[in-house]
């Protein structure tokens, strides 16, 4: 639960930079951390801001924690506007297990005056070594055209 409060606490401080426009202060801030944790591991956090002339901004957020057991997982995101009114966005999250096995799974998003963009996917790769996984991608501008793609693959394929 202390995780999930984490990555909804930077989550929030990235839309609230992004998303105040009337805010015209520059300048950047950063911070880390870490400690163990109650599974043996470490748990760690960093992030960052940074405010530029004419409303440009973005911020990131890192929290990975591990067990002590070869387990490890990372969750991340990150957030930017442009003067032109222009914003961007991703979020990740990569799991890495002590059998061999892990995960992956990111997406990211855009929006411009011109038009706008997403995608999303990942993989995962079991203990044994096999890997399968896929991305979808899709964009439109402004004048009507369009962009879709999706692709897939697996370990044999």
């Amino acid at each position: 639960m202390k995780q999930q409060n984490l990555i909804l606490s930077i989550a929030t401080s990235a839309f609230l930079l992004i998303a105040c426009s009337a805010a015209q202060a520059e300048g950047r801030a950063k911070f880390k951390g870490a400690k163990t944790n109650a599974s043996g591991g470490v748990s760690s956090v960093q992030g960052g801001a940074a405010a530029g002339p004419n409303g440009n901004a973005g911020a990131r957020g890192r929290f990975t924690t591990t067990d002590g057991q070869g387990n490890a997982s990372s969750t991340s995101g990150g957030a930017v506007r442009g003067a032109n009114g222009g914003v961007g966005v991703r979020a990740g999250q990569t799991s890495v297990n002590s059998d061999g096995s892990a995960s992956q799974q990111s997406g990211a998003a855009v929006s411009t005056a011109n038009g706008s963009g997403s995608t999303s996917g990942g993989f995962t790769r079991g203990a044994d070594g096999t890997v399968q996984g896929g991305r979808s991608s899709s964009a439109s501008g402004t004048a009507g055209g369009r962009f879709s793609s999706s692709s897939s693959y697996a370990t044999g394929q």
